[in-house]
């Protein structure tokens, strides 16, 4: 009587032949994943393991590097730059920091990125120039940044989500952004922003993100009630888009004014210079040309006369 789950020799071989193969890979991974970590499926989780270096036995097939809440001081870009299957990096919750000559290395399938709460203070052109891939990018909790560079995601379009809460920024450019037509999620809430006449600007900008403006793509503000005004000091605590309307109206109404007195005053200027020069060659016309004039018209008849 033949078993219930009959298989041909050759097939059966095959079978365990996987299995065994399969079984090998568990073990190889097993015994690459770091002591301190636990690995699973391609992602190695290392959350809260108080580490201060990257774990040198990372398995390089890694796809989730998951690291936050440990005391990590710096990211190498020569060890980073080997995990090429990278996909997912989350290294929030660290110290780590970044001098401006620091390039994150090209990873090309690397999508998402936390480097929230750590200690960064500089945002380049070149900080994340090699990422062409990335689509989250989470810098919130760097109250030392206190600028992020006008190209500084250029190389970076794909990017849908970036989060820049609870920095230390008081202004920034609306180029920073407006070329990110894939931009969906922008948080900025937190950040001492300096609510004068040169943010309007982008408060501007943010207020036609609100629910798309020709090319503009729809901007969803992470907690955009909570976006306030840390100076002038008159403005504090209020809401950007409650401001806005008070510093419009105090910026341009003195443009105005000044605006319109410099013109009167050039108009003015050039009235009184214009009829000054007219009058006085008129008046010289008059005293040196005229008697000249009327001698050569009289020696003109006196010649006429003769003949």
């Amino acid at each position: 009587m033949r078993p219930l789950l009959w298989l041909p020799d050759g097939c059966l071989r095959m079978a365990l032949c996987l299995t065994f193969l399969l079984g090998m890979q568990q073990v190889e991974a097993r015994s690459d994943c770091p002591l301190q970590c636990d690995c699973y499926n391609l992602r190695v989780d290392c959350t809260r393991r108080w580490m201060l270096y990257l774990p040198e036995t990372v398995p390089l097939t890694t796809r989730e590097l998951v690291l936050p809440q440990n005391r990590l001081t710096e990211l190498p870009p020569l060890k980073i730059s080997y995990f090429t299957e990278l996909v997912h990096l989350d290294c929030s919750f660290n110290a780590i920091e970044m001098d401006e000559k620091f390039i994150f290395p090209a990873l090309d399938k690397l999508t998402y990125l936390d480097l929230s709460y750590n200690l960064l203070t500089v945002i380049n052109h070149q900080t994340f120039s090699q990422l062409e891939r990335l689509l989250f990018l989470n810098l919130s909790g760097n109250p030392m940044i206190k600028e992020i560079h006008v190209q500084a995601f250029t190389k970076t379009h794909l990017l849908g989500y970036v989060d820049v809460s609870y920095c230390g920024l008081a202004t920034v450019s609306v180029d920073v952004f407006n070329h990110l037509s894939n931009l969906h999620i922008l948080g900025i809430k937190g950040n001492p922003w300096d609510c004068n006449c040169t943010f309007l600007e982008f408060c501007s900008w943010l207020r036609q993100t609100r629910h798309g403006h020709h090319a503009t793509p729809r901007v969803e503000l992470i907690d955009r009630e909570n976006i306030t005004c840390n100076t002038p000091a008159k403005l504090q605590g209020w809401q950007i888009f409650t401001a806005e309307e008070a510093v419009h109206d105090e910026c341009f109404l003195h443009v105005h004014l000044v605006d319109l007195l410099t013109v009167w005053l050039i108009s003015f200027s050039i009235f009184v210079g214009g009829t000054a020069v007219a009058g006085t060659i008129g008046i010289l016309t008059v005293v040196y040309c005229h008697p000249a004039i009327k001698v050569e018209e009289e020696e003109e008849e006196e010649e006429e006369f003769n003949y």
